[in-house]
């Protein structure tokens, strides 16, 4: 009987076992399904204040790409123009000209005074008026490496470093290098590499064939939040800029012909998070999915990580006053 009573309970002790470790299999099968989303797998939404922070720290970085590419002073301007980056120094170096002077950089929007060596080299010397009084800044390039080591054969690549320190994109700085496949320069591939007074980078390749523009690019922020982007040509001559975000949000940027521009901020549900108008003078007026608003200067604006003056575009700094006066030669 006791013999009994042993094994009885035994069987009852095991029996005990097994179901309070089905229980807690369960019990973590339970969490570990909750933590995955509830087995959707989706990343969480983003709120008001990230979906603005990507708004202008994105605007602000293809801004500045575009501008340096020499492609157009802001995102806003179509894709196929004569004066690119490559364009323009193929024509300093062999001493040729587009328009009388005095000389406007295309993309920056500052007048310039350019000089060449012997041997290729040579700068642009940036200005904020056209008297050439305010310095802002530089592009410096290397000496042509033309094919065969013969002079105005093609392709050619020349390395370009600069720095502006006055107008829309004051504090921007980097390299450029580019290789032209014809005398043109509306032929080749170049390389943006340009970072912000805010720590921010891009890295933008574009290709360009007869003219026409399309680039790849990736960006990353301070705090280390990446996206890339693609750029192609729309059949209407704008352009389309499409940014993917890690965490499966999306943004569309629609450059039109007439130098318009909207944007649209996917969440990653795919709901629209928010739409903007961004002008070419960098003021965004952000519309968020939960009916309110907001106008910032994307080229001065905090977007969050460290970065940004803080000035949200109220249009009462002085400084936003200089920008808008330097502008109002662009429009040409």
């Amino acid at each position: 009987m006791a013999i009994h009573a042993v094994q009885h309970s035994s069987n009852h002790i095991h029996k005990s076992c097994g179901y309070a470790l089905a229980l807690a299999c369960l019990a973590v099968a339970l969490l570990a399904l909750a933590g995955c989303g509830g087995g959707g797998g989706s990343s969480a939404r983003l709120d008001r204040k990230a979906a603005r922070e990507r708004a202008i720290a994105s605007a602000r970085l293809t801004r500045g790409a575009f501008a340096i590419a020499g492609i157009g002073r802001t995102i806003t301007r179509a894709p196929k123009l004569t004066a690119r980056r490559m364009h323009v120094t193929l024509n300093v170096i062999h001493k040729t000209r587009d328009t009388p002077p005095p000389d406007l950089d295309p993309g920056t929007g500052l007048y310039f005074v350019s000089q060449t060596q012997l041997d290729g080299s040579g700068e642009e010397d940036l200005f904020v008026d056209a008297s050439h009084t305010m310095p802002a800044g530089a592009f410096v390039w290397t000496a042509p490496i033309w094919a065969n080591g013969v002079k105005d054969t093609f392709p050619a690549t020349i390395h370009t470093d600069y720095h502006l320190d006055q107008g829309d994109f004051a504090g921007e700085h980097g390299t450029i290098d580019f290789v032209a496949t014809d005398a043109t320069g509306d032929n080749g591939t170049m390389q943006v590499v340009m970072t912000t007074k805010e720590n921010e980078n891009i890295i933008s390749n574009f290709t360009i064939v007869n003219g026409v523009i399309r680039a790849k690019a990736k960006c990353t922020l301070p705090d280390d939040t990446n996206w890339t982007e693609t750029d192609v040509p729309a059949q209407d001559g704008g352009m389309v800029c499409t940014l993917d975000f890690p965490d499966g949000s999306t943004e569309t940027v629609t450059m039109e012909p007439d130098g318009s521009s909207t944007e649209t901020l996917y969440d990653t549900d795919g709901s629209v998070a928010l739409t903007g108008d961004l002008s070419e003078n960098g003021m965004d007026d952000i519309h968020f999915n939960d009916g309110s608003q907001d106008t910032v200067d994307v080229d001065t604006a905090d977007a969050g990580d460290g970065g940004g003056s803080g000035d949200d575009g109220n249009n009462s700094d002085s400084s936003k006053a200089v920008r808008r006066s330097i502008a109002l030669p662009r429009r040409r």
